[in-house]
Order: structure tokens, then sequence, then C-alpha cells
């Protein structure tokens, strides 16, 4: 199987830096957007480092069916996804679901049973998203594999892709294991940088990192219970990744915050509430951050209204 034809949903950073690089090398690529959004991206493309771009920019009802969907957008806009590619799946098509979290992937394999759903997620890509325009200092790399860790035909399918258009990946023995870990990472780091307004220096404070990894086992005891083992080896890792970068850098929650958008939250510690109420087990440091961060988005809904 060779995939040559690539539809992408979501033209933030993410769908953005991994689009145009798949672009180049593919017969047929398109990004579904819908509205007013296309009329503005057909007129001004998008800048990604500094170049504009232009794509194909079709409608969800007049695309064609792809061989590789790649949804990059943000979980609050899932439900509008699902409804925009309902006519886009079929038993051929290979779903990859770069969205944050854990539950995108079994939403969208309840709703196309049809069509086979990859696990899989972005990581280390550092940008900032600003309107129709993406300045990205680390491209990262995609995770990704099959829900049962075998390395099927689809999975060698996009292997095979990445390596041409260029893209760094990485096919773990345990999907699920890695999904959790990046999840448990943005709970902390988005959530606490988010709440801050802060840039990745403020976990070079030991009072934010003693808080980031208390944080850090209220996340590892629900995935336990999950079946999903984290050790403690992965939270010092993931404190040394985000202590690596550039202490400026800032999470997308906290840019999203700071532009005013909607954020993740309630895809990241309210899970984890959720959760811990169905396995009767008290979260304290989870549930503070989700309610600072919602209380962190009233309070932008506040200013705009005043």
């Amino acid at each position: 199987m060779e995939i040559s034809e690539v539809s992408v949903i979501g033209l933030g950073a993410v769908g953005a830096i991994y689009g145009d690089k798949i672009s180049k090398v593919v017969d047929s690529f398109q990004v579904i957007v819908n509205g007013e959004r296309k009329d503005r991206y057909e007129k001004n493309g998008i800048i990604i480092n500094n170049k504009k771009k232009f794509y194909n920019f079709v409608s969800s009802n007049k695309s064609q069916i792809p061989q590789l969907l790649i949804i990059a957008t943000k979980n609050n806009h899932l439900d509008q996804v699902l409804e925009d590619i309902e006519n886009l799946v079929d038993e051929n098509t290979i779903i990859l679901s770069l969205l944050n979290g854990i539950v995108s992937e079994r939403i969208l394999k309840e709703k196309f049973p049809q069509a086979t759903v990859l696990y899989s997620f972005a990581v280390g890509l550092s940008s900032e998203n600003l309107t129709q325009e993406i300045n990205c200092s680390s491209s990262g790399i995609i995770v990704f594999g099959s829900e049962n860790d075998e390395k099927t035909e689809e999975v060698i399918a996009v292997e095979n892709l990445f390596k041409k258009a260029g893209i760094e990946y990485k096919i773990p023995n345990n999907i699920k294991h890695d999904l959790w870990n990046k999840f448990m990472l943005n709970i902390v780091y988005n959530t606490i940088s988010s709440i801050l307004r802060a840039g990745y220096g403020v976990f070079k404070s030991e009072d934010v990192q003693q808080l980031s990894r208390k944080v850090s086992k209220e996340v590892q005891l629900i995935a336990s219970k999950e079946s999903i083992f984290l050790s403690d080896d992965d939270i010092e890792n993931n404190q040394k990744i985000i202590l690596s970068l550039d202490k400026f850098g800032k999470t997308s929650m906290c840019q999203d915050i700071e532009a005013s958008r909607t954020t993740e939250n309630k895809w990241f510690s309210m899970i984890i509430m959720e959760l811990a109420k169905k396995h009767n087990i008290e979260v304290p440091y989870c549930e503070s951050l989700y309610y600072l961060a919602q209380g962190a988005e009233y309070r932008n809904e506040m200013l705009k209204n005043k």
C-alpha cells in the first residue's frame, strides 16, 4: 500500500507544519475547511515560517475520500470535525488523529468502525500560532501505532509516507503507554503554564517543579487503574524535556489563554477528574488546576464583555 491521497483538517501549528511537508510528496493533498475560513485561506493563504503557502482548500461536501485523513484540530472542535468528515471515510481510509488527550481515537473508532484509526500524537513541536501565521522552531516528531501495537499494513504505509516527507516519527512498542504519558505531560505543563501565563522557563522554579510532580503522581495513579503503567522515570523525563525547551517558548494552552481562545482544559484535567470519580479516588491537585484554568477562561470572557 502506498499513500498518495491525503487530506488534513485543522490548519493550526500541527496541521500546517506536517501538512506542508506531506503536500510536497503526494499526488493529491487537500485541506478541508468550510465557510468564511475557506474564503480567507484561498485569498490570503497561510504563512509558515515567513513563507506564504497556498494549498487545495476544499469544503467538506466537495472533498474526495482520501487514503489518509489527518485530524489536527483542537478537541473542542471534534464534534464539528465528525460532522464535516462524515462522508469522507470508507473502509480504505486511515485516520490519524493528532489531537491531544486520550479520547479522540475511541470516539473516531465508534463513529467510523469501517476505517482504520491509528493512535497518534505529536511531541516536541515548538511553535507560535498567530492568525493565519505559524512560526515553528522545532517540528518535533509524530508518535503513532495500531491499537494492538502490531505493525500493520496501514502503519507501514504511514511510516513510508513520513519517510518520504521527511517527518520524524516513532512507532513505540506500547502506543497506549506513550499516549498516556503525553496526556500526563499536557495536563501538567499545559495547564500550569496557562494559569501562570508563562513560558517553559517558569518550570525551572523548584516550587513549580514540586507542583508538577504532585499533579503527575495523581495522573500516574489514575492511569494504573486504567491498566496503563506510568513510571517515576516517565515523570522525571517529562520534566527534563520541558526544561530543555526555550525558556520563552509557550505551550499551546498558554497561547490559547493569552489569545482569549477556548482551551483544552476539559480534555485534560477534567478527564482525570471523571476517571477519579469512576475509581473512587481523590485528585485534589488536578481538580485545583481544572478550576483555576476554567477561571482563567472566565476572566478572558469578562474582559471581552466589559
